[in-house]
């Protein structure tokens, strides 16, 4: 249970590093970061290009998956056999006793290997084979429990999985504007390259921003700035505690595994990589003179309210749930890995 409660917990605390941003310290305007940061050569990062090849195979295989999903089930008169599907009542009954709590009246269930939650369907359905729409008989089955139970059964309807095969017709059905399949690959492959080079641009991005971090030297941390970040992350313990209606002791005892002073310890390294990571920000920013106008952030925070595929409705929404600061910061960041980008390619 700890482990659960741990886990959601780090969730939760990864959610804050993305709405806490302490740009509040003036230092990082008005004072030479210099002082505290010795900034890394971003002109020298290692950049690998990344291989967005999409093969015949994974072409097909994506196919695959479209022509699955159209894939129907379709009523059969015809006996129950592997690989088809069954709905079907069941009522229990044990030592001539009924029991509710162990029937069910429908339910749809498929003889292809599948194993059910419910322990009576996997013991059922190889019983039921052979037998045909209306059909019904008793069946006896011996549950984990060694409880012998009697089961009346009825089948309501057997189905029988209708494929569907590539042709030019359907290759128009399954991505519109494609008349063949020929089409309809060329376009797969276009759509699953374009996938790739989002991806490996955002894996890309990562890499270097983590280089970018790493290769900087914390030299000096300014301690307003340590200041808040440490207690923005202790204030959202104590808001966790408060929600479990618990002290902040009794929290930690009881949904994590950590003592209070590894609580603190464990938030002033967080704190310390919050301050570092925010002055490599501010350094490259005042470096290559990036601007950040209302504008600008307005602006950002529509694109990414766009591309949340419908998790914000607008960039207002997604301003009001980050918070001005972290999307003013993810902004900079945006435009800091673009220039970082365009020189690690310029010394490929």
């Amino acid at each position: 249970m700890k482990k659960k409660l741990l886990i959601i917990l780090i969730c939760v605390l990864t959610l804050f590093s993305y709405s806490c941003s302490n740009v509040g310290w003036k230092g990082l305007y008005d004072e030479d970061l210099s002082v505290y940061l010795d900034l890394a050569d971003y002109t020298k990062l290692t950049y690998e290009k990344p291989n967005v090849t999409v093969t015949e195979a994974e072409v097909d295989a994506r196919i695959n998956t479209l022509l699955e999903a159209a894939t129907t089930w379709e009523e059969v008169d015809k006996k129950l056999a592997t690989g088809m599907t069954v709905s079907f009542d069941r009522f229990c009954f044990v030592n001539g006793q009924a029991k509710p709590e162990l029937s069910f009246e429908g339910g749809v269930y498929t003889l292809d290997g599948t194993k059910y939650e419910n322990e009576a369907v996997n013991l059922l359905l190889p019983k039921l084979v052979g037998m045909k729409k209306g059909d019904t008989a008793t069946i006896e089955i011996t549950l984990l429990d060694n409880t012998k139970a009697t089961y009346n059964v009825t089948v309501l309807a057997v189905y029988e999985r209708k494929t569907v095969t590539l042709t030019d017709a359907v290759a128009s059905k399954l991505v519109p504007g494609c008349n063949t399949v020929s089409e309809l690959k060329a376009e797969i492959q276009r759509r699953m390259t374009a996938e790739k080079e989002r991806e490996a641009e955002k894996t890309l991005l990562s890499d270097l921003r983590k280089q970018l971090i790493d290769k900087s030297t914390l030299m000096r941390t300014p301690y307003s700035l340590y200041r808040d970040y440490y207690e923005d992350r202790m204030y959202l313990y104590e808001k966790l505690a408060k929600a479990a209606s618990m002290t902040l002791e009794e929290y930690l005892e009881n949904c994590t595994d950590m003592t209070y002073e590894e609580l603190e310890k464990a938030v002033g390294e967080a704190a310390s990589a919050d301050v570092k990571e925010t002055l490599v920000l501010y350094s490259v920013v005042k470096k290559e003179n990036i601007s950040s106008t209302k504008e600008e952030i307005t602006a950002f925070a529509d694109k990414m309210a766009n591309e949340s595929e419908g998790v914000f409705e607008s960039g207002e929404e997604y301003l009001s749930y980050y918070g001005d600061n972290a999307v003013k910061d993810e902004y900079l960041w945006s435009k800091v890995m673009e220039i970082v980008l365009e020189k690690a390619k310029a010394s490929e």
